[in-house]
This record gives C-alpha cells, sequence and structure tokens, in this order.
C-alpha cells in the first residue's frame, strides 16, 4: 500500500474524530482527497469507528483504497 495513501486516511480518521465526526467539515480540511468518492470516506471512517479504530483491518476491508484484494477465504471438501 502506497504509504502517502496510508497516512492520509490515518490522518483523516483522526481529523473526524477531532471534528466530532462531522464529515462535511473534515472533508474539506483535506483537498487532495474531493475528487474521492465521499460514500467511500464516509464508510471508511465509519468502520474505522466500529472496529475501535483497528487500523489494520479498516485498510484490509477497504481494497479499493489500499489497491490490495481482499483474499477470499476458500474452502476444501474431502471427498
Amino acid at each position: 500500500m502506497n504509504e502517502e495513501i496510508k497516512q492520509i486516511m490515518l490522518d483523516l480518521v483522526e481529523t473526524a474524530r477531532d471534528d466530532n465526526y462531522n464529515m462535511d467539515v473534515t472533508i474539506s480540511r483535506f483537498p487532495e482527497l474531493q475528487q474521492v468518492d465521499k460514500q467511500l470516506l464516509l464508510d471508511f471512517v465509519e468502520t474505522s469507528r466500529d472496529l475501535n479504530f483497528d487500523m489494520d483491518e479498516a485498510f484490509r476491508l477497504f481494497p479499493e483504497i489500499t489497491g490490495e484484494a481482499l483474499e477470499e477465504e476458500t474452502t476444501t471438501s474431502l471427498g
């Protein structure tokens, strides 16, 4: 994952916390994210919050941010 993107997203979540999750205010502080789908950013922040800020897990759940595909769990049946 690109370290610059990771840092921006970490900063976004931290700023959202500081702004009491007023995402209109938070997103306005990140001009570099103005072209990113707002719903994606909202979902990422909310998921981070729901995960008690386990950011490794939050990034894992958002491959569209990380550029890394989710590892699909596969099951093998033994005949």
